[in-house]
């Protein structure tokens, strides 16, 4: 996913440096991130430096009044992301600007706090306003879906998407769901994102299974435990568990992406496993993915 940095935007913080030294640091704290996404790429106008901002060069605006002690990290850090970032072309049409650039590429995401959404050019369903991490991980997964990404796609996303899950079973064994991907890949990211964000706390803050499985559903989410019948089948339940760092666990609660087929079968108390605090924190587990479990 390509990603654009919205020069003006940006470079008019530089204005009023005290003022805006902290909207500064999240915008470069965010870019930072993005340079560190292996599918991400983060986009600057070549010659960055040189261009002309209502009267004035970045190179004025940036080190005009911003060497003082207390500013100079800041800027070093922004210098290094222009170093490294990859370049809008100064022939492009309309200009070597990051708008131009989205413009051309006609999908990707702008870094801005403007009203971006207003612009004549700008699409709504392909391109994407990034203005914090969270709304760039929400972000990346509405391009995926959108973009309809392969799900040979899905492990060099899953990390940025889905941080906050451990997947001991790999996330392409998406494959093995037993549904069609190009056609259920908004409900497969719609579970993920919900196991990533709001699962734990939800089991944590439930009174019991029943509120669980209603929280899930007002998120669009079809997920249950296993039924008694299964709970009091030795062998099924053998089926659910799995093995981690030597420590054993049952994935019993799985989501449904449809109702006969599609299972992710999952773990939310990592963190009451001492063995697990290193590798893994209090992150939820993917133990499962498959067609169905007996």
């Amino acid at each position: 996913m390509q990603i654009f940095l919205d020069d003006h935007c940006f470079i008019s913080y530089f204005r009023d440096i005290k003022e805006k030294y902290s909207s500064i640091e999240l915008m470069i704290e965010l870019m930072e991130f993005i340079l560190k996404a292996d599918p991400l790429e983060l986009f600057i106008p070549q010659d960055f430096f040189s261009l002309n901002i209502d009267g004035m060069t970045v190179a004025e605006l940036v080190y005009g009044d911003n060497l003082d002690p207390s500013n100079r990290d800041l800027v070093a850090r922004f210098e290094h992301i222009v170093r490294v970032a990859e370049q809008v072309p100064n022939d492009i049409k309309d200009g070597p600007t990051a708008a131009a650039g989205l413009k051309a590429a006609g999908r990707g995401g702008l870094i801005t706090n403007s009203e971006c959404e207003a612009l004549v050019w700008w699409r709504a369903a392909r391109m994407h306003k990034i203005f914090n991490q969270i709304n760039l991980r929400s972000s990346v997964r509405k391009f995926f879906v959108t973009e309809k990404l392969p799900e040979t796609e899905l492990s060099n996303y899953s990390e940025t998407m889905f941080e906050s899950i451990y997947f001991h079973c790999p996330i392409e064994h998406v494959k093995h769901l037993g549904v069609k991907y190009v056609k259920s890949i908004g409900t497969i990211i719609k579970h993920f994102s919900y196991l990533n964000d709001l699962a734990i706390s939800d089991f944590n803050d439930s009174r019991d299974d029943r509120e669980r499985t209603t929280r899930a559903g007002k998120e669009g989410v079809n997920m249950t435990p296993e039924s008694n019948s299964t709970r009091n089948n030795k062998n099924a339940m053998q089926q659910r568990e799995v093995t981690i760092l030597d420590v054993p666990i049952s994935c019993e609660w799985h989501t449904k992406i449809t109702p006969n087929h599609g299972r992710i079968h999952f773990y939310t108390r990592a963190c009451q496993h001492e063995q697990f605090k290193k590798r893994i924190g209090n992150k939820l587990i993917i133990g499962i993915i498959c067609k169905h479990l007996d």
